[in-house]
């Protein structure tokens, strides 16, 4: 079975394009709790795994609207997004 180990997203929905604005979160053994207030990102998160995993985008993001960063809340001319997977895959 693998195993989840980080996730590095940019550009999706408030988490901004810019290097500085990238965020990673790192998943721990045995559990990894994402807990915040409303608003704070809980869903974005899942999304993007969903995203990353299956190519889905979100009920609500028809043709990716809403769902990645609207290039003009910053200072860029065209959009830019990543989500980055990192699995750890079993030894055989």
């Amino acid at each position: 079975m693998s195993t989840l180990k980080a996730l590095a997203l940019s550009g999706i929905r408030s988490f901004g394009p810019e290097e500085e604005d990238r965020q990673r979160i790192s998943f721990t053994r045995p559990l990894t709790l994402i807990l915040g207030e409303n608003g704070c990102g809980k869903t974005t998160l899942l999304e993007a795994l969903k995203f990353a995993l299956c190519e889905e985008l979100p009920p609500i993001a028809d043709f990716g609207q809403n769902f990645l960063h609207d290039p003009s809340l910053s200072r860029v001319k065209d959009t830019r997004a990543q989500i980055r997977l990192e699995v750890i895959l079993p030894v055989v």
